[in-house]
């Protein structure tokens, strides 16, 4: 324990709970008496050995009494006293108490080295492949239509498209030749000759008659 760094108002604290404020440090080193000022009420000044002190953390001094012993070993206001007072001298005796604390008995060694080693093992490993496939189409589009590419399951489609120069044949009415068939009636005067033949019958006895026999018509 260092006593440069016991400073007046730290609060001393025993096992259970604080017993009062440092009211002041008499002597240097382990030969040092803390003089606690326990609170307002409770009993005057306690003058407890610095050996006591267990540590010093902050503003806080531990010590490592319980406070019913903080109050026997430190009971009393001090040992200086005028001529005709009485003094109080506390009867004290120490008694062992067990304390544990870490010290370091011993250093460990670790030193790490780095060794190479072969490991086999099986990783399976998956890979992608791609098939090009044409399919032959020959569809006429069409004025406005655009094929965009479009995807069929795990099949990615991609229209070909080119143009075409197409030279056509064919046949055109240039014109019509109308025909019309007309009848028309006309008048013609013909002098023609033509032959008639007539007999004449005759009869003995019949002349007187052979005026009334008409002619054969003509053959």
């Amino acid at each position: 324990m260092d006593a440069d760094q016991l400073r007046t108002g730290m609060i001393v604290d025993c096992l259970d709970k604080p017993v009062g404020t440092l009211a002041a440090v008499r002597g240097r080193a382990d030969a040092a008496m803390l003089v606690v000022r326990p609170p307002q009420g409770q009993g005057g000044d306690l003058v407890i050995p610095a050996r006591y002190v267990e540590r010093i953390q902050g503003n806080q001094v531990f010590l490592r009494l319980g406070c019913d012993e903080a109050l026997r070993v430190g009971g009393g206001a001090g040992l200086e006293t005028t001529a005709g007072e009485s003094m109080t001298v506390p009867l004290v005796s120490e008694t062992l108490r067990p304390v544990t604390r870490w010290q370091e008995a011993g250093a460990v060694e670790v030193r790490k080295t780095t060794r190479t080693e072969t490991q086999e093992l099986n990783v399976p490993r998956r890979y992608e492949t791609a098939t090009l496939e044409r399919v032959p189409v020959n569809r006429v589009l069409a004025e406005d239509e655009v094929p965009a590419p479009r995807q069929e399951g795990e099949t990615w489609i991609v229209p070909v498209v080119q143009e075409e120069i197409i030279a056509v044949k064919r046949r055109v009415l240039v014109e019509e030749v109308r025909i019309t068939r007309q009848v028309h009636t006309t008048t013609e005067h013909i002098a023609e000759s033509v032959r008639r033949e007539e007999v004449e019958i005759s009869h003995t006895g019949l002349e007187a008659h052979a005026s009334n026999v008409s002619p054969a018509p003509p053959a």
